[in-house]
């Protein structure tokens, strides 16, 4: 580094008085001719008789400034011209960031790139256009406080940053251009001569606590590419105003209910401030009573010795903030609590995993455990339910046992769980059942298959003799269980247990029975779900033997299917939270005069995890022989990998541990069962779990693959509208589709499907008088064609409208699902994409029709649909390979119908 010779004195207090200087409401915080000498620091380059010239590299003038909260800087540049430099380079004239803790020159990884201020005004080769891209933190107490002013953890957290791309130019070597870089109230841009030629706006008014800019070049991939450039007239000048601290701090859930007995419940703190905490009432308490960040308060009560309820407040407050959250316990009720679990124990295996207790009770209950490697949910919650316990692996030889206390309506029951050792029975087995059963309130029976690699045997808890029975009661390895159930002849429904135990595992399948008022069931679990304000999906499972319909009260959430019949899965996606508060949407299922609500709580942008994610496919279907798959992981957040196969299991991962974007090698042992076998790989960090589904085919299998799809070859149809079942046979996610038109004389039920299943094929009659031919298409999820049945329809002999032949031709662009939609969608996968991503709408109405792409800022990107459509399902690809990575919005419009979705381009 060159440093240029102190300045004499009066050259000091020159510039202390063009710093003072007041103008129009503007001051002048640095006037620099570059006519010779610098008042910053020159790192490398030299002085001509016109100005500075930087030369080739990441020479430039540095200038150290305080805070400038609005503001802009001056300059005039000449010599530059876009063929003196590669095309696909970025020529950088200026650069400007927080110094705090940087050692110069700074360095593009990571103190310039995910700085909290970095804005770096380029020209872009292969854009032949002015470009800049910016980071603007959230000012929060802490950053504006920080000694260093970069997003923690080595990784790409910023909160806002933007980078579209600007004007073209029309340079003229010989001449001097006067460029303007000015940022002031959320906004900023850049302009040469007086003309913007790049502009965008943000949430944030964060300004550099230590601004430092770099004058002629920037480094790294911002280096100057050209050798003739001069600088002259620097000039940065401030508009005044300040940096007011964004601080948050939130309190939930916002009310809970509380039986009469004496015990305690938890709060849950999200905040980037210190805060205190109290209580109103004498009879509760609150620790601790403070704290900064997130933490979790515990608000313990006594006694309600009295009829009647009574409420406390808790009061949280911190950065000139405050929440409340209302505790209401209940009065001592003459009623009868009851409160019930089952079984009292269970053993499990050495591996990680999974096992459930039943809860039957009348009263509210909490629930909590004395051991750091199981974990039970809900810790709280009313009346009937399941407990929900997870474990880690236990790497001791020796077992252990935990016990887990449920206190309610003055009543306490534990039940314990006891781990085998590593070198004990369990490491490696499994026992697979349904976890539920829903039963008619009449006398009947049901088969119940079993999954397994151990000796088993199967209890019930409903009595001797009570309404269950079992034939057989114990088995080896896989099988079948014949379960007799008794008529219910009460007007309520009842629950009772089938408890399923062998080589140290214990499996519970929850069994439900009708009234006889009502023979109908409808369960949706699990009763509540919380996510992060970024968008994704999550999913809950219907166990019913009734049709049923779905509905939702929000408009940032999406639910798929709206309808269906019997056992299935809610798909629900939902937009990001951009507010600072959480928010609550209700899922309503209705089906057989029984209705079931179930919610959805989205945190808010400040809150704990709101912005993590971790992307990993949802399937992978492995062949039966021994190798390896790489899994893309793709994350903001540290994360750990495991898997529920055992110790040692049939999956290996290296490695188990990391953080952001990364890559797992999974290593699968040969599969020498003549079954295929299922196991999973668990994704963990930032507060959230990410599990994938493995399946490994059968030493049978021909599909070196490992993927699957058996159906029939061929189909011959009478002449007659009727309908047929085809049976699918496989172990993969599949799509189906046929090719006889938008509407056509085919369609199916349902359209997709994972595994086995069935597909309900509906024709039309035949009025040709002449066979015909069609065919359906089974698709997997990457759109290839794994399987084809031919179709053949006798003529009945009637003369009538011969065959549309303009059936729509499928192709890239434009694929038409065959059904008629019953409402409108719209969609896109995969999401995050790079570069290309579906887009697929459903329109229930022919209308004209228009899809468009924008981008951040509102600007249109590109318009992919602009014209009349018929109803249908649509499906085109939309490749962005030309686009910064950011976020981007795509809107339907049809009709009267207008809906807008979100999607993310990765780098």
């Amino acid at each position: 580094m060159i440093h240029q010779p102190k300045l004499a004195p009066i050259i000091f207090a020159l510039i202390t008085f063009i710093f003072s200087l007041q103008l129009f409401g503007q001051t002048t915080v640095v006037n620099d001719p570059l006519n010779g000498s610098t008042v910053g620091e020159k790192v490398g380059g030299s002085f001509s008789s016109e100005g500075y010239k930087p030369g080739k590299g990441e020479n430039h003038i540095l200038y150290k400034l305080p805070q400038i909260t609005n503001g802009y800087v001056e300059f005039e540049v000449k010599g530059f011209h876009p063929s003196n430099m590669p095309s696909d380079e970025d020529h950088a004239f200026v650069i400007l960031y927080d110094g705090r803790g940087i050692s110069e020159p700074v360095k593009y990884f990571n103190d310039f790139k995910y700085n909290y201020f970095r804005w770096n005004f380029h020209w872009r080769g292969n854009k032949s256009a002015f470009k800049a891209v910016i980071t603007c933190a959230n000012p929060t107490t802490a950053r504006l406080n920080s000694t260093y002013a970069v997003f923690p953890g080595g990784g790409d957290q910023r909160d806002w940053f933007s980078e579209p791309t600007g004007s073209g130019w029309s340079w003229n070597a010989s001449t001097w251009y006067k460029m303007k870089i000015e940022w002031n109230n959320k906004r900023f841009s850049a302009s040469v001569n007086g003309t913007v030629v790049w502009s965008t706006s943000g949430p944030n008014d964060y300004a550099p606590k230590d601004l430092r800019i770099w004058l002629g070049s920037g480094p790294d991939k911002y280096n100057s590419d050209v050798s003739d450039q001069v600088f002259r007239n620097f000039k940065v000048v401030s508009y005044g105003g300040t940096v007011t601290p964004t601080n948050s701090l939130s309190l939930s859930p916002s009310s809970q209910n509380v039986g009469s007995t004496a015990g305690s419940t938890n709060l849950t703190v999200s905040s980037n401030v210190s805060w205190s905490a109290s209580s109103n009432a004498s009879w509760l308490s609150v620790t601790p009573t403070s704290g900064s960040n997130n933490n979790t308060l515990t608000a313990n009560f006594g006694v309600n010795s009295s009829s009647s309820s009574r409420t406390a407040t808790v009061t949280v407050t911190g950065g000139g903030i405050t929440r409340t959250a209302t505790i209401t316990q209940a009065g001592t009720s003459s009623t009868t609590n009851t409160l019930a679990v089952t079984p009292a124990s269970q053993s499990v295996g050495s591996s990680s995993g999974t096992t459930n207790f039943s809860i039957a009770s009348n009263v509210s209950w909490a629930v909590s455990d004395n051991a750091s490697w199981l974990n039970v949910s809900p810790t709280s919650g009313s009346n009937n339910s399941s407990l929900n316990v997870t474990f880690d692996q236990n790497t001791s030889t020796s077992s252990r046992t935990a016990t887990i206390t449920t206190v309610g309506g003055g009543i306490t029951r534990t039940v314990s769980v006891t781990q085998a050792g590593t070198s004990t029975n369990g490491g490696g087995n499994f026992i697979t059942v349904p976890e539920i059963l829903n039963l008619p309130n009449s006398y009947g029976q049901v088969t119940v298959n079993v999954q397994s690699n151990v000796s088993w045997k199967v209890s019930d808890n409903t009595g001797t003799p009570g309404w269950l029975s079992k034939t057989p009661k114990t088995g080896t390895g896989n099988g079948q269980v014949i379960v007799t159930y008794q008529a219910n002849s009460t007007g309520s429904s009842r629950e009772g247990s089938l408890i399923f135990v062998g080589g140290g595992l214990t499996k519970v399948i929850r069994v439900i029975q009708g009234g006889s008022g009502n023979s109908n069931t409808l369960a949706v679990t699990p009763a509540s779900q919380s996510v992060g304000s970024s968008s994704g999906t999550t999913n809950f499972s219907i166990a019913s033997n009734v049709s049923w319909a779905v509905s939702d009260n929000a408009s940032w959430l999406n639910v798929s299917p709206t309808s269906g019949s019997n056992n299935s899965s809610l798909n629900v996606s939902f937009d990001q939270n951009t507010s600072t508060s959480s928010r609550t949407a209700t899922i309503t299922t209705v089906g057989g005069g029984i209705t079931r609500t179930v919610s959805v709580t989205q945190a808010g942008t400040s809150t704990n995890g709101g912005g993590n994610f971790i992307t990993v496919p949802e399937i992978l279907n492995l062949p039966n022989s021994y190798g390896q798959i790489t899994v893309n992981v793709q994350s903001n957040v540290s994360w750990k990998v495991s898997d529920n196969t055992g110790t040692p299991g049939w999956l290996s991962k290296t490695p188990k541990t990391g953080t952001g974007n990364g890559q797992v090698i999974v290593t699968y042992q040969a599969n020498s069962t003549g079954s295929s076998r299922e196991g999973s790989l668990i994704f963990v960090g930032g507060g959230l779990t990410k599990i994938i589904r493995v399946i490994q085919g059968n030493t049978g299998g021909s599909n070196v693959s490992g993927d699957y799809l058996t159906v029939p070859e061929t189909l011959n149809l009478s002449a007659k509208s009727g309908n047929i079942i085809i049976d699918v046979k496989s172990n993969i996610n599949w799509i189906v589709s046929d090719n006889t038109g938008t509407p056509g004389w085919l369609s199916k039920k349902p359209k997709t499907g994972i595994g086995d299943g069935k597909v309900t094929l509906i024709y039309q009659e035949n009025l040709t008088g002449q066979s015909r031919t069609g065919s359906l298409i089974f698709r997997n999820i990457n759109n290839d064609t794994i399987k084809t049945i031919k179709i053949t329809q006798s003529a009945n002999g009637a003369l009538s409208k011969a065959n549309n032949s303009d059936v729509n031709e499928m192709n890239a662009e434009n694929v038409e699902i065959v059904e008629i939609p019953t409402e409108y969608s719209l969609g896109n996968y995969p999401n995050p994409f790079n570069p290309t991503t579906t887009i697929q709408f459903s329109l229930p109405k022919a209308g004209n029709t228009e899809l468009t792409v924008y981008n951040s800022l509102g600007q249109v990107v590109k318009t992919l649909v602009s014209e009349y459509k018929s109803e249908g399902t649509y499906s085109l690809l939309f490749n962005a390979s030309e686009l910064s990575s950011g976020i981007y919005f795509y809107t339907l419009r049809s009709g009267n119908f207008i809906k807008t979705s979100k999607m993310m381009l990765l780098e």
